[in-house]
C-alpha cells in the first residue's frame, strides 16, 4: 500500500485533531516524493521544493485521556521525513526514543530518551500485539533487556519510527523478524 493512501485511510479513520496532523503529514510525504509518486511522468529536473514540516500537534498536560495517544501519532507523523540522528531529539533530526519522548511530551507524558527504558516505565501496562492500537509503542529486541528499537504503533500492522542511519521518520511495517513485546503509555495515567 503507498503511504499516501495510507493516510488518507488514517484521515477517514481518525479524529479531527489527528486527521489534521496526518494530512500535514501527507502533504510532506506528497512533497518529499514528488509527482512521479502520484504517477505523473517525471519532467526535465527542477529543484527540489523545500519540505515545510506543520506544526506539531500539541496537548495540554492536563488533557491527557484517549484522544492523546492520537495527539502522540499525530505527532511523530508531522515528523515524517525528518532524518534519523542517533541520540537525536529534533528538531533537524529524530533517533527512534527521541522521536518517542517528543511525541508523547506533546501528548503530556514524559518518558525518557531511551528505549529499553521507555519499555521499563510503561512495562506493566503490556498489550498483546495482537491487540495493538493507535498510540501503542512497540519495542524489538530478543528479551527486555536487549531492546534496541521503539516504534508507535498507527494501525494494527504499521508503525511510525526513526529506524536507522541513513534512513528518514517513516510509517513501515510491524513486521520486523524481533518484535517483542508492546505497551500502552496513557493506561498508566488516570
Amino acid at each position: 500500500m503507498r503511504v499516501g493512501a495510507w493516510l488518507a485511510g488514517a484521515v477517514a479513520a481518525g479524529s479531527a485533531a489527528a486527521g489534521t496532523a496526518v494530512v500535514g503529514a501527507a502533504l510532506l510525504v506528497g512533497a518529499a516524493l514528488g509527482p512521479s509518486a502520484a504517477g505523473a511522468v517525471p519532467g526535465p529536473s527542477a529543484p527540489p521544493a523545500p519540505l515545510l514540516r506543520p506544526a506539531p500537534a500539541t496537548a495540554p498536560p492536563s488533557v491527557i485521556g484517549a484522544g492523546s495517544a492520537s495527539v502522540a501519532v499525530g505527532f511523530a507523523l508531522s515528523q515524517l521525513g525528518t532524518p534519523y540522528l542517533w541520540g537525536g531529539s529534533g528538531p533537524g533530526g529524530w533517533d527512534c526514543s527521541g522521536l518517542v519522548q517528543a511525541a508523547y511530551a506533546a501528548a503530556g507524558l514524559r518518558l525518557t530518551h531511551n528505549a529499553a527504558a521507555q519499555y521499563a516505565a510503561t512495562a506493566a501496562h503490556r498489550v498483546p500485539l495482537g491487540a495493538l492500537a493507535p498510540g501503542d509503542l512497540v519495542f524489538f529486541g530478543s528479551s527486555p533487556a536487549t531492546i534496541h528499537h521503539v516504534g508507535i504503533v498507527v494501525d494494527a500492522t504499521h508503525m511510525v519510527d526513526a529506524p536507522h542511519t541513513g534512513a528518514l521518520v517513516r510509517v513501515e511495517s510491524l513486521g520486523w523478524p524481533d518484535l517483542l513485546v508492546a505497551t500502552r503509555p496513557l493506561a498508566a495515567v488516570p
